[in-house]
């Protein structure tokens, strides 16, 4: 999780062991084949590559 602090970004550290923070949600969700191999690859991709906003997916 991350949070700001004077402008700056800051990097919270927690125990997720097993678990991947979804991309749009922000939630920390179970690391499954599928999450890690094609959710969260094809999230990134439709955000950053093609300009879909988090609340159209």
């Amino acid at each position: 999780m991350t949070r700001e602090k004077k402008g700056k970004v800051v990097e919270e550290v927690e125990d997720h062991e097993g678990q991947i923070q979804d991309s749009v949600s922000g939630h920390w969700v179970k690391a499954g084949p599928e999450e890690v191999g094609a959710v969260q690859i094809f999230i990134h991709r439709l955000i950053e590559d093609y300009g879909y906003a988090k609340s159209q997916i």
